[in-house]
């Protein structure tokens, strides 16, 4: 890539691929954020940070499947509808036990749902299957050895894992250690991201518009999904378009962060200066500058003292763009944390687009359900600065740098970033 200052106002002479500037942006990377303990009620959305393995059998004893009786199959080998065998019923054991019944030859003992087997029985026979006369239970059908039972440990045995390392918690996962007596887990801390937009011409919000000024978008909707992530952003403010300060702004957050994202100036027009600013930093390093992909094609990769830096677009929808497909993969690696595979769904595509060779572009659609199928739309607005183009869009359609479009009719895969609604709750169409 040339210097910037070749570049700067005439554009971009060569891109790099979005693959091959995020395997080297990680790889360049020289920080990891550590861990800490959280209480396991306040885990999740956490990464764990290590192995967890289970203390103990769950469930801690063998337990009843169905509602019925406990019995010796080797009582009931002769029995069938034409020769049901009696046996006779010495008791019940309740779900909360104990269990201190045994069945001996030609007995039975009732249990429920969860109830412990009581000591001599090897299967449970269904309610359904016995008719009760008296004190005695009348079977009419064979049982397999252990049938109807949930044996100890079956669930977790001692010393499996049941959470590898780097995977999110989610509230199952909660549910499962605090089963097994934990009270505490070990996760990974939460990267704190410094987010800073630059540009004289934002501003923070409608009542401080001056003239021909504009309310940032970026910021707050990079810290929302930097939240959305795992992180713990750090707002930096609006930071103008002087490169001294900027400068100076990004060497403070990299004193106490672990990232830094800029959004706006990214470019290599005369009045992009962020990326100016980045190259001014002692022990900065370029990675990438100018990307295959559309939105985002001026996203710049670097770190700087090893610590990443991400200069996105200013363009909203090519500054959300560059988050998800480089910001959110880096901070994964931050967190050492499992990439987990962003949801997709097969739709109709409704209208043909097309995108340059050698481009991977990013179409935002609005997936909704129509005839008993998912069908695409895409979202009809013109350039990246269009806010509508994300808030009305539920998905996003790749199409890959080999592929110049899709026509209508086609069968595409979506990225959902956003559920498909199908109307309110309650309507008796949507149930």
């Amino acid at each position: 890539m040339e210097d910037d200052e070749n570049v700067r106002g005439v554009g971009f002479k060569e891109f790099t691929r979005l693959s091959a500037a995020l395997k080297e942006w990680l790889k360049a990377c020289c920080v990891k954020v550590g861990s800490e303990r959280v209480k396991v009620d306040e885990a999740v959305n956490r990464f764990s940070f290590t192995e967890v393995v289970s203390p103990v059998d769950i469930p801690p004893f063998n337990r009843s499947a169905v509602d019925g009786y406990a019995v010796r199959g080797e009582d009931l080998q002769d029995a069938s509808p034409l020769n049901p065998i009696g046996l006779k019923v010495k008791g019940m054991v309740p779900v909360e036990g104990p269990a201190n019944l045994e069945v001996n030859a030609g007995e039975a003992v009732e249990v429920t749902t969860g109830s412990p087997i009581p000591r001599g029985a090897d299967a449970v026979i269904m309610l359904e299957q016995v008719k009760r006369v008296g004190d005695e239970a009348q079977v009419s059908s064979t049982v397999k050895p252990f049938e109807n039972i949930i044996l100890k440990g079956e669930d977790y045995s001692v010393g499996e894992v049941v959470l590898r390392r780097g995977i999110r918690i989610t509230p199952i996962e909660v549910g499962v250690l605090k089963v097994m007596g934990f009270e505490e887990v070990e996760v990974a801390c939460k990267p704190r991201v410094a987010i800073g937009a630059t540009g004289g011409e934002v501003v923070g919000s409608v009542k401080d518009v001056q003239g021909f000024q504009v309310v940032d978008f970026n910021r707050p909707t990079l810290i929302a999904l930097l939240k959305e992530v795992g992180g713990e952003p750090v707002d930096i403010g609006i930071l103008g378009d002087e490169v001294e300060h900027i400068s100076k702004k990004i060497q403070e957050a990299l004193d106490w962060c672990d990232l830094v994202v800029l959004t706006g100036g990214a470019s290599v027009g005369l009045r992009d200066v962020t990326v100016a600013a980045v190259k001014t930093l002692k022990d900065s390093r370029l990675i990438a500058h100018g990307l295959n992909i559309r939105p985002g094609m001026p996203t710049g990769l670097w770190t700087v003292r090893g610590k990443p830096v991400a200069t996105l677009p200013g363009h909203p929808a090519a500054a959300v763009m560059s988050f998800l497909n480089l910001v959110k993969p880096m901070m994964y690696h931050l967190m050492d944390a499992v990439w987990e595979e962003p949801f997709q769904v097969q739709a109709t595509l409704t209208r043909r687009i097309a995108s340059p060779p050698g481009v991977r572009s990013y179409v935002r659609v609005q997936v909704k359900r129509s005839g008993g199928e998912l069908k695409a739309e895409p979202v009809m607005v013109h350039g990246a600065s269009m806010i509508s183009s994300l808030a009305k869009a539920n998905g996003v359609l790749e199409v890959p740098e080999d592929v110049e479009g899709y026509e209508a009719g086609d069968r595409v895969k979506v990225t959902l970033i956003k559920p498909v609604t199908r109307g309110r709750v309650g309507n008796e169409e949507n149930l």
